[in-house]
C-alpha cells in the first residue's frame, strides 16, 4: 500500500539500459519511491513516466507518457534529451560516454574574483563537473594523497548509519561517499547529483553500497524531488560550497530529513596553524591548479575555481552558524588533516 506524501520538485532517474526520466515522486510505506502520474500542479494536470525505485533491482521504467515539466519546479534548464544508456556503455568507467566536452571555459579570472556571487553559478558548476567527470576520482586521490577516501569513511562513521536508516547523498558525484555510507547497510540509499556525466560514472563503477543497492537520481539539490521528512540521514561531501544558494541547499537538507534526523557534511576549509596554512595556500594556489588541469585535460577552469571557492566560503563555527540558521537544532565541527577539511554533524529537532 502506497502512502501519498506531499510532492516537491522534479528530477530524473537514471538506470543502466534505461533513458533518463523526469517526474514527481511519492514514497511508499516500505521506503520505495515511485513516480506519480497524473500529477496536479496548479490548475494543470501533468503526466510523468512511471518509475519505481526497487530496493533490490534499482530503477524500473514503465510505459512512456508525456514528460513532466514545470518551470517553477525544474531547476535543470533547459531539459536535456538523452538517449538510453546501453549496457555496453556502463560496463566500465573507461567506456562511459560523458555529455560535455572539457574545452569550453566555465570560469574566467573576472568571475573567479567572487565565484559565489555569479548569477549562473549552478550552470557553470554543472558544466565544469560534466567536463572533468572522467578523471575526477583519480585527481581527488592523487592530490589528497589518498586522504579523500579516509575523509569519507570518517564522515560515514560519524553518521552512525543503521539498518533502518534511509540515506540521501547530495552532490554525490561519482558515488564514493554513497558507497561509504552504503557499506553500513542502511535500508535505502539514494545518490543525487545534477551533473549527468558524473552519474553515468557512478552507475558504471563496480561495487555498490555493500548490502544496500544505491539508487542514482539526477536532480538539483536546491529543489529535491522528495517529500518532507523522507530520510533519516542526509549527507554531502564537498558539495554545499558549489550550490548556487548554499543556504537554500541546507534548508532542503533540513526539509527532507525526518525529525531527529542527522546531516553529515564534508567541506574543504582553511587551516588555522600558520605553517599548515602557508603550505596549504602554496599547494592550492601554485601546485595543484596547473598540475590537475594538465592531468585532467580540463579547459573549464575547474581547478582554478576550487581554491578560489574554498578561500571565499565560510568554515568552522561560521559555517555551523549557517547550518543552525537553516533550521537545524545543533551543529558541531571536526577539523581533519590539520584543518584542510572539516566534518560537520547537524541534527534536526526531534518531535
Amino acid at each position: 500500500m502506497v502512502e501519498r506524501r506531499e510532492l516537491a520538485g522534479c528530477g530524473r532517474a537514471i538506470r543502466q539500459g534505461c533513458a533518463i526520466t523526469r517526474g514527481f515522486h511519492e514514497v511508499a510505506a516500505d521506503g520505495a519511491v515511485r513516480a506519480t502520474a497524473p500529477v496536479s500542479v496548479g490548475d494543470e494536470s501533468h503526466f510523468a513516466r512511471r518509475v519505481r525505485i526497487d530496493a533490490i533491482h534499482g530503477w524500473r521504467c514503465g510505459h512512456e507518457r508525456p514528460l513532466l515539466h514545470d518551470s517553477r519546479l525544474s531547476p535543470i534548464d533547459p531539459p536535456v534529451s538523452t538517449p538510453p544508456v546501453a549496457a555496453s556503455e556502463t560496463a566500465g568507467s573507461d567506456r562511459v560516454k560523458t555529455t560535455d566536452t572539457n574545452s569550453e571555459p566555465a570560469w574566467t579570472n573576472e568571475l573567479l574574483a567572487a565565484p559565489h556571487d555569479v548569477a549562473d553559478k549552478s550552470r557553470r558548476v554543472r558544466q565544469m563537473f560534466n567536463a572533468i567527470s572522467r578523471r575526477y576520482a583519480l585527481i581527488n586521490t592523487l592530490f589528497s594523497v589518498g586522504r579523500d577516501a579516509a575523509w569519507r569513511r570518517k564522515g560515514a562513521t560519524l553518521a552512525a548509519v543503521k539498518a533502518h536508516d534511509v540515506v540521501l547523498d547530495l552532490a554525490c558525484g561519482t558515488g564514493e561517499f554513497s558507497r561509504a555510507l552504503g557499506a553500513f547497510g542502511p535500508k535505502h540509499i539514494v545518490g543525487c547529483d545534477f551533473a549527468h556525466s558524473m552519474l553515468l560514472l557512478a552507475l558504471a563503477r563496480p561495487g555498490g553500497g555493500g548490502r544496500t543497492a544505491i539508487h542514482w537520481l539526477e536532480a538539483d539539490a536546491l529543489i529535491l524531488p522528495f517529500a518532507s521528512s523522507s530520510f533519516t540521514v542526509a549527507a554531502c561531501a564537498f558539495g554545499v560550497r558549489n550550490f548556487q544558494d548554499p543556504m537554500a541547499g541546507l534548508r532542503e537538507m533540513h526539509r527532507v530529513l525526518k525529525p531527529g534526523g542527522r546531516a553529515v557534511i564534508l567541506e574543504f576549509s582553511r587551516p588555522r596553524r600558520p605553517v599548515a596554512a602557508w603550505l596549504n595556500r602554496l599547494f592550492c594556489e601554485k601546485i595543484m591548479p596547473p598540475a590537475a588541469t594538465w592531468i585532467s585535460g580540463d579547459g573549464t577552469g575547474a581547478y582554478i575555481y576550487l581554491p578560489r571557492s574554498v578561500a571565499s566560503f565560510p568554515d568552522g563555527e561560521e559555517f555551523c552558524e549557517r547550518v543552525r540558521s537553516s533550521g537545524f537544532a545543533t551543529c558541531c565541527s571536526f577539523p581533519l588533516t590539520y584543518g584542510i577539511v572539516t566534518l560537520y554533524l547537524a541534527f534536526r529537532e526531534p518531535e
